[in-house]
């Protein structure tokens, strides 16, 4: 039905309103930098720096590791949304093939990604290119593609610039260091830091319309999201200062406290020029062999009137324990770090407690977050690239197919034979081809039954397989210990938790 039918032009029914934005966000920038942290370390761009030294712990890189690896494995597809897939058939085949027609693998850009969920953010420049096998494309149909989705790495940006007066982002502003090539003859000549040529460094605004911009957890619309290792840095600084002071004190125990005697004349004011002397001596020896630059010190064998020896050198071992566990304090803020980071399950059992089930509990949650992850990536891809190919492309069309992630975590095969098991003694779970193939999937076997295959004809291919422990979980019922079974003479021992 036309609008004029509907609505009257002549006669407005709907009262002024004002469609401009009026307020902002909030957030602290200045001269493009963006200032939320008080904290130095903590700013940007000199935050990097704090997080690639926090990567290298001992605590934190497996985490961050687990995350990364776990990101790279889940697989990834291009679906119409239901009731289009006849109409978006060849759009969805078109996205399938870009995403192996780039000059890097899927997978790669997948893992440059993943950068963000500890860093904050990661920005890729979508870098566009016909595709024509000429231009190095694989197909030749003439259509735009994409040659790269090329990361620009985090520690680089140093600038945002805004538009609509502060309320939209615009751009980046990065600084590059373009890499020089190795010298043909001879060794690469050095170049003083102050040296700046159009090789070297300069600054590049790239416009954020043609980039993919990931955020973890941005509050204010920051674009610099929120690192997950802000709130482990407290424990993290702490850590590494107990870390320093239990390995200066087994320094100080294996090489022993020196304990130099020499006469109270030689320290006082009143003393010679050579008794001052040999006291500095002394005392710098102590220093040189409290450093490791001395082995060992040489001494007069002269006594006094009492006989006994004016210098007297000796080390004193320290085997005395302290009144504080430094080793538990280090735990327990190793402790801190991993809960800040979903990662406790990596140190499950360690400390002697713990059990298999809250193990597989922890691991479940750092996996829900691997998820939420991986739901920021298909989200800004969905919302930014494909419109985006659509657009270059001259496509018009109200419906997009969609990238889509498979499954972060796959069941075992005990959790699928107990599930099967359980659900089909009782009849919950049709015995259809889509089914079977799902099953065959999650335990990665080779051969598929045809999704048309007749009902009849499946149930000949499936065979009658009634067990005892099925009829068992059957009659059972709704007690759910199942220890009656078919025949009566057998137990179903599997469903006894």
């Amino acid at each position: 039905m036309a609008l004029e039918e509907d609505i009257s032009l002549t006669e407005p029914s709907l009262p002024n309103l004002t469609f401009t934005e009026i307020g902002y966000n909030g957030l602290s920038v200045i001269n493009g930098r963006v200032l939320e942290e008080c904290n130095y370390e903590l700013q940007w761009p000199w935050c990097v720096k704090t997080f690639k030294d926090m990567a290298k712990d001992g605590t934190i890189a497996p985490a961050i590791d687990y995350v990364q690896k776990k990101i790279g494995k889940v697989p990834w597809s291009v679906k119409a949304p239901k009731g289009y897939e006849e109409e978006l058939e060849y759009e969805v085949l078109f996205l399938q093939t870009v995403m192996r027609d780039m000059d890097h693998s899927w997978l790669s850009f997948i893992k440059e990604t993943a950068s963000f969920a500890h860093l904050g953010f990661c920005i890729h420049e979508i870098v566009p290119r016909k595709r024509l096998k000429i231009r190095g494309s694989r197909f030749n149909d003439g259509f735009i593609g994409i040659k790269k989705l090329a990361l620009r790495s985090q520690d680089t940006i140093i600038g945002w610039n805004w538009k609509n007066k502060g309320r939209d982002l615009k751009s980046i502003v990065q600084k590059v260091n373009k890499p020089s090539n190795r010298a043909t003859y001879g060794a690469m000549p050095s170049l003083p830091e102050s040296t700046t040529t159009d090789n070297m460094k300069s600054e590049k605004e790239i416009s954020l319309s043609k980039c993919l911009h990931f955020k973890n957890n941005p509050q204010k619309g920051n674009p610099l999201g929120l690192s997950p290792l802000i709130g482990c840095w407290r424990a993290y600084k702490f850590k590494q200062a107990y870390e320093e002071a239990e390995s200066a004190g087994v320094g100080s125990d294996i090489h022993g406290f020196k304990k130099l005697k020499i006469p109270a004349q030689y320290m006082t004011e009143n003393a010679t020029d050579e008794q001052k002397a040999v006291y500095d001596y002394f005392k710098k020896a102590l220093r040189n062999m409290h450093i490791g630059k001395e082995s060992g010190i040489l001494i007069p064998s002269d006594t006094g009137l009492d006989s006994k020896p004016l210098f007297e050198f000796e080390v004193v071992s320290i085997t005395g324990s302290k009144s504080y566990d430094i080793d538990k304090i280090i735990r327990r803020y190793q402790d801190e770090i991993r809960t800040g980071l979903y990662s406790t399950f990596l140190s499950s059992g360690s400390g002697g407690g713990g059990s298999f089930a809250l193990s597989d509990n922890l691991k479940a949650l750092a996996d829900e977050i691997v998820e939420t992850i991986l739901e920021e990536v298909r989200d800004v891809l969905n919302h930014k690239l494909i419109p985006y190919l659509f657009e270059l492309n001259g496509w018009e069309t109200e419906v997009y197919p969609t990238f889509e992630f498979g499954a972060v975590t796959k069941p075992t095969l005990e959790e699928i034979s107990k599930a099967g098991q359980r659900f089909g003694a009782v009849n919950m779970i049709a015995r259809t081809p889509k089914n079977i193939n799902r099953v065959a999937e999650w335990l990665d076997l080779p051969d598929m039954v045809d999704e048309d295959m007749d009902q009849e004809e499946l149930e000949k291919l499936l065979g009658n397989n009634e067990t005892g422990a099925g009829g068992g979980m059957s009659s059972g019922m709704p007690s759910g210990e199942g220890k009656a079974n078919k025949s009566g003479s057998e137990t179903n021992t599997e469903n006894k938790a």
